[in-house]
């Protein structure tokens, strides 16, 4: 994997770091998978001259492409669970997989061309 991919891949200069400096630290992060984006109609109407786009409703995903999101789920679930030894948190409503990983792995999770993006998860103190 080339740096200009890589870089496209890892949302965050401190994630860019850690693997440049093939760290051992824990890191949380969120990873994305490459899935149909979702696609919502938006209706237009102006007020005093100006125009505005308004959210009219979230299209439907069909079977076919709910099975196709199912199945990548399913196999870059797969994949992170063999790498990381642990299975990762789907979260539904970010359509993303969070996890702790070492630094060092992110290079490999990046390397899988069904991940779209990787991107820091800051955790809240408590």
């Amino acid at each position: 994997m080339n740096n200009q991919e890589l870089t496209a891949k890892l949302q965050n200069p401190e994630l860019l770091r850690l693997v440049s400096d093939n760290s051992d630290q824990q890191v949380s992060v969120l990873i994305q998978p490459d899935l149909p984006p979702p696609r919502v109609d938006v209706s237009r109407f102006s007020r005093k001259g100006v125009t505005f786009n308004s959210l009219t409703r979230i299209v439907p995903i069909s079977t076919e492409e709910q099975e196709y999101a199912n199945k990548q789920i399913d196999e870059i679930s797969s994949f992170l669970q063999k790498l990381l030894g642990t299975s990762p948190h789907w979260l539904r409503s970010a359509q993303s997989f969070v996890a702790r990983v070492p630094a060092r792995e992110l290079l490999a999770i990046a390397s899988c061309p069904k991940i779209k993006a990787i991107w820091l998860n800051r955790e809240l103190r408590r």
